[in-house]
C-alpha cells in the first residue's frame, strides 16, 4: 500500500537524484506524482530507467523548467517528444551522451523539442553522435532564444553551422564545441 496519502502534494520545486542507481524506476514515477510542483530535475546517470519509464514521466512533472537526463543511453527521439508534449515551459535541457537522439528529436517534427518549447534557453547535447551538423544549425533556427548551446564531442559540426547557429540566436552567450578523438570519447 502506498505510504502516502493519495492526497498529498510536497511544495519540492528541485529534485536531484543524479547517479541514484538504486531507485526503482516505477517508485521514481510514483514519487514525481507527489510533487506536482516541480520544475527541477536531475536524472542523470540513472541507468536503471528503461524507455517506458522514459516515455511515463514527463506526464508527471507538467511545470518542468529544467531537466538533466546526461547519460541516459536509452533516450530516443520519442521519449524527447513525450517530455516536450508535457512540459512545454522547459527552459533549460542537458541531454549529454543520449547517443540515440537524432535530430528528429529537437526539429523537423510537430512534436520535436524545439517545437513544443518555445522558451528554451539551454541546452546540451555533448556526446549526442547521431545529430546531423545540419540537425545543429536547424536545431539554432528553430531556438532562437538560445543563451547556451553545448555540442562538444560532435564530428559533424562544421565552421558552416557554427556561423549559422551564431546569426540564428542572437542572445547566445555560450557555445561550446570540441572535437573528441576516438581516444577521448572513450574517457568520456
Amino acid at each position: 500500500s502506498d505510504p502516502v496519502p493519495a492526497s498529498f502534494a510536497s511544495p519540492v520545486r528541485s529534485l536531484d537524484l543524479h547517479g541514484c542507481a538504486n531507485i526503482n524506476p516505477m517508485a521514481l514515477i510514483i514519487i514525481l506524482r507527489y510533487c506536482p510542483e516541480l520544475t527541477a530535475l536531475r536524472l542523470g546517470g540513472m541507468l536503471q530507467l528503461a524507455l517506458p519509464n522514459l516515455m511515463a514521466l514527463p506526464a508527471c512533472v507538467p511545470n518542468l523548467r529544467y531537466i538533466d537526463l546526461e547519460g541516459i543511453h536509452q533516450m530516443t527521439d520519442g521519449a524527447v517528444h513525450a517530455l516536450a508534449e508535457h512540459c512545454p515551459g522547459l527552459q533549460r535541457a542537458n541531454f549529454d551522451g543520449c547517443h540515440r537522439l537524432t535530430d528528429e528529436a529537437f526539429v523537423g517534427t510537430p512534436s520535436s523539442l524545439c517545437t513544443k518549447c518555445p522558451d528554451l534557453r539551454h541546452l546540451s547535447l555533448r556526446g549526442c553522435e547521431s545529430i546531423s551538423g545540419a540537425g545543429f544549425a536547424a536545431i539554432a533556427r528553430a531556438c532562437p532564444k538560445l543563451v547556451s548551446l553545448n555540442l562538444a564531442g560532435n564530428q559533424e559540426v562544421s565552421i558552416r553551422n557554427l556561423a549559422r547557429a551564431l546569426v540564428a540566436c542572437p542572445d547566445l552567450e555560450s557555445l561550446k564545441v570540441e572535437i573528441w578523438h576516438k581516444q577521448d570519447k572513450d574517457h568520456a
